[in-house]
């Protein structure tokens, strides 16, 4: 082999690796952008299906979201199910909920008492993100958990000692825990566990996956009919119903 041929073909492996660089960078953030659900079904803590010992993890906690849900008809665990209308601000309807049931949420029957049984039809409660906290942030997977109206105070409480002590949430590592009641069927917690050490190349990773998981957390839920969206129309046509 000439030294032409050579320089060539030394030139064409490195953009061979390049390549192959890029495409490993592009299937890792992929897997990053996929989100395992986490469980707190009959008090004991799954994720990803796995259930977890003593029902408890250390995790870093990256994002929270209110939401409201309403589900129509009896829960089918065989089935996946989306609400037929839900909110993040607590205030109106999603723009893409297949079944606004009021125009305002307060106001809504399915948010009175008494709507379902003796509470509300119209569920209350946090989606968290979160992510192991023995792998390295920028390759770690991405956990969502829901927590009930009766659990949302453990969040709260932990977002509000992230703030006063002016840190961010993901600062810190956490202990997700579940345990059984007898009143709600389990209680979810958050507990703070001790403040992280943390370079400025470390901060800007942690920011990029606090970002990505709140981007993650205000998705709209998915259309499971597959039936494409329809044109919205303008607003001086017709009425929403409600």
């Amino acid at each position: 082999m000439d030294q032409a041929t050579e320089s060539t073909a030394v030139v064409s492996i490195e953009e061979q690796v390049k390549r192959q660089l890029a495409l490993q960078q592009e299937k890792s953030a992929q897997m990053q952008g996929r989100v395992n659900l986490i469980s707190f079904k009959g008090g004991q803590l799954l994720i990803g299906g796995t259930p977890i010992p003593n029902s408890e993890a250390d995790v870093i906690v990256l994002a929270n979201q209110y939401e409201r849900a309403y589900f129509p008809g009896a829960f089918d665990p065989s089935k996946p199910q989306v609400p037929a209308c839900y909110s993040f601000d607590g205030r109106e309807p999603h723009a893409t909920a297949s079944d606004p049931q009021s125009a305002g949420c307060e106001t809504c029957a399915q948010n009175e008492w008494g709507s379902k049984g003796r509470g509300k039809a119209c569920r209350e409660g946090a989606r968290v993100m979160v992510a192991p906290s023995n792998i390295p942030l920028e390759r770690a997977p991405l956990y969502q958990a829901s927590f009930p109206i009766t659990s949302v105070g453990s969040v709260r409480e932990f977002f509000d000692r992230a703030a006063n002590a002016g840190k961010l949430s993901g600062q810190f590592t956490a202990r997700l825990k579940v345990v059984p009641d007898a009143k709600s069927f389990f209680k979810a917690s958050l507990t703070m566990l001790s403040p992280l050490t943390q370079t400025p190349e470390e901060l800007a990773v942690l920011l990029e996956r606090m970002e990505q998981a709140r981007k993650i957390l205000v998705e709209p839920y998915p259309d499971l009919n597959g039936e494409p969206e329809a044109a919205p129309e303008p607003e001086t046509k017709g009425k929403k119903k409600y």
